[in-house]
């Protein structure tokens, strides 16, 4: 009886052990792990215009504490959220961000970062290889240059406006070949999907009625030419074969004319002929250009209801650099309208011109590989020397475009806007 109860008494104690541990010991609690800390990656601010600019970037380890972020900007080196103007992308944090601001002050140089703020008003900035983590950037001055960075090389290519955004067809340098498409207005590069023609290189492209047209050119060593009329709908992104041009044509003179587009032969004395856009059909309209020499793919633009071509050439006598043809008489005019002092050689002769219509002046580039700048009013016909084409030299394989009323030189892996003087 006794050796039971003091087995009792040392199971008791036991128990009250093994309480009196769990009360010491409690099960440890789960704390979360610290979140990834999210951070700003601010680009080189890009496309600076006269007046404005493209701030892009990208967001790392999104974290939904972040309740603010965008970019900041500001004459002072200094800049931060304080002093600066902010622009706010929005308190959903995407993985990027991209945007064009307008406002800036012409020929100004200014600063720029971008910011994140957290729920609790931290602030933190973006970093930059530069002093004190801000990219510097200057605003171009009107008639100056503005420099681009372009992903490929669109030698020889040619290309079409839908609105705003131009579409660059490619050529035979390129491997691939994507149809790409370019919009100054955020300065982004976008793909397409692959053209269904081989490349080329001398052909004339244009749009109308929302849809983009390719036709003509040539392959990139001149060993054939095209007639192939290709039509373009950016709502499908479908490429339609059309009906063919009654000849081959590279580097040809064409225009678009109430409804139709107009293309005539790079040589001397050449036809020209009509494509009607919405019957698909084409017609020989036998007015013989003469008196011009030099017409081709660049050289050519419309202007008060007539398809003009432009040529430095002073062969055959008499010199004439402006062919001007009328659609309701189908006939063609000339103009004698030499530039003062320059001296045209068989060794400056230019097939490509660069020549780009804005308003009521022509923009062109004159001599193979000179880049002297010129422009000429079509309402005064005269000439005036403005300074030179970017980049030392121009290449042959160079592309000029009116891009709203701004020209957009690509030539290589760099692009150029020139901003017209006010």
């Amino acid at each position: 009886m006794k050796k039971h109860l003091l087995l009792i008494i040392a199971l008791s104690l036991t128990l009250t052990a093994c309480k009196e541990s769990a009360k010491e010991d409690p099960v440890p609690v789960q704390t979360p792990a610290p979140r990834a800390k999210t951070t700003i990656e601010f680009n080189e601010p890009g496309a600076v215009l006269e007046s404005s600019v493209v701030f892009s970037g990208l967001i790392h380890q999104k974290d939904p504490s972040i309740k603010e972020y965008g970019v900041v900007y500001s004459k002072n080196p200094e800049v931060d959220i304080k002093t600066g103007t902010k622009i706010v992308f929005g308190p959903e944090v995407g993985d990027s961000y991209r945007m064009r601001v307008n406002g800036l002050e012409e020929g100004t140089k200014y600063y720029a970062k971008a910011y994140l703020i957290h729920e609790d008003n931290v602030v933190n900035y973006s970093q930059s290889r530069y002093e004190g983590n801000v990219y510097p950037f200057e605003t171009a001055k009107s008639g100056s240059w503005a420099r681009l960075y372009l992903p490929f090389r669109p030698d020889f290519s040619t290309g079409f406006f839908i609105g705003d955004i131009l579409y660059i067809i490619p050529n035979s340098y390129e491997t691939k070949r994507d149809l790409r498409t370019y919009d100054l207005n955020l300065d982004l590069w976008t793909s397409k999907g692959e053209i269904p023609f081989s490349p080329r290189k001398e052909g004339n492209a244009f749009s109308y009625n929302g849809k983009g047209y390719l036709m003509l050119g040539a392959k990139i060593d001149n060993s054939e030419k095209f007639d192939e009329v290709w039509e373009y709908d950016p709502a499908t992104k479908v490429w339609t074969k059309k009906a063919s041009c009654p000849v081959k044509m590279s580097a040809a003179a064409g225009f678009l004319l109430n409804g139709k587009y107009y293309v005539t032969r790079d040589s001397r004395g050449g036809e020209i002929y009509e494509y009607d856009i919405a019957a698909d059909t084409w017609t020989k309209k036998g007015a013989i250009l003469e008196h011009i020499d030099n017409m081709s793919w660049g050289n050519s633009f419309v202007y008060n209801g007539k398809g003009y071509i432009y040529s430095t050439s002073i062969w055959p006598f008499p010199a004439y650099n402006f062919a001007a043809y009328d659609p309701v008489n189908n006939s063609w005019s000339y103009i004698v309208a030499p530039i003062p002092g320059y001296q045209w050689s068989d060794s400056q002769a230019r097939n490509k011109h660069l020549s780009v219509l804005i308003n009521n002046k022509i923009y062109t580039a004159l001599g193979d590989n000179k880049y002297d700048m010129y422009s000429f009013d079509m309402i005064t016909e005269e000439w005036q020397k403005i300074g030179k084409y970017p980049a030392g030299s121009l290449s042959s394989e160079a592309m000029a475009v009116n891009y709203g009323n701004k020209i957009l030189l690509l030539d290589g892996f760099t692009g150029y806007v020139y901003i017209p003087a006010k």
